[in-house]
């Protein structure tokens, strides 16, 4: 009997070691973002806009909109982002602190943010939106969906609509350049 008192202190020390062990991975790969077989890649030139996330915390997501003029003299923008609000609640909002930028999520518990922004000259490089999410599990291309409505030029000519891509699905944002 007194072998098996013993014995149970040191099971137990094994329960724990190895339920601790069954939380800690190699892993990288945060269980809210999709995987990185489902990313999309960011297009290495022209004029775009995409949706990128990357996590910050247990549940707050980061979400990017990126619209880049690819150096084709773009100065303004209008869009909208459709989200699924039972799986996302809109936390913050940062602009980039040059040009005027502007979101309304008037619409937020609805799913529905818009967004414009525009400056004198071209935007330099990339107009990065950050939108600070709680998601409320993985999230998946179709939760979210940008919408770019109208892109001009410095001169107030508007970007033929086939000149621009929107990049559909969701890109890591540790791999934006």
């Amino acid at each position: 009997m007194n072998n098996i008192r013993r014995s149970i202190p040191r099971v137990r020390a094994c329960l724990v070691l190895v339920v601790l062990g069954w939380g800690c991975t190699d892993s990288d790969e945060n269980p809210l973002l999709p995987p990185d077989g489902e990313a999309a890649e960011e297009p290495t030139g022209g004029i775009y806009g995409l949706v990128a996330l990357r996590s910050q915390g247990s549940a707050l997501q980061v979400v990017t909109i990126r619209i880049a003029g690819g150096g084709e003299g773009v100065a303004s923008y209008q869009g909208g982002l459709r989200f699924d609000p039972e799986v996302l609640t809109l936390e913050e909002v940062r602009t980039p602190g040059w040009g005027h930028h502007f979101v309304n999520d008037a619409e937020a518990a609805e799913g529905r943010l818009r967004f414009a922004g525009f400056a004198v000259e071209s935007f330099e490089g990339p107009v990065d939106l950050l939108l600070m999410f709680r998601a409320k599990r993985r999230l998946r291309a179709q939760d979210l969906e940008l919408e770019l409505d109208v892109l001009g030029t410095e001169r107030g000519i508007q970007v033929p609509e086939e000149a621009v891509t929107v990049v559909q699905g969701l890109v890591n944002a540790e791999r934006l350049r």
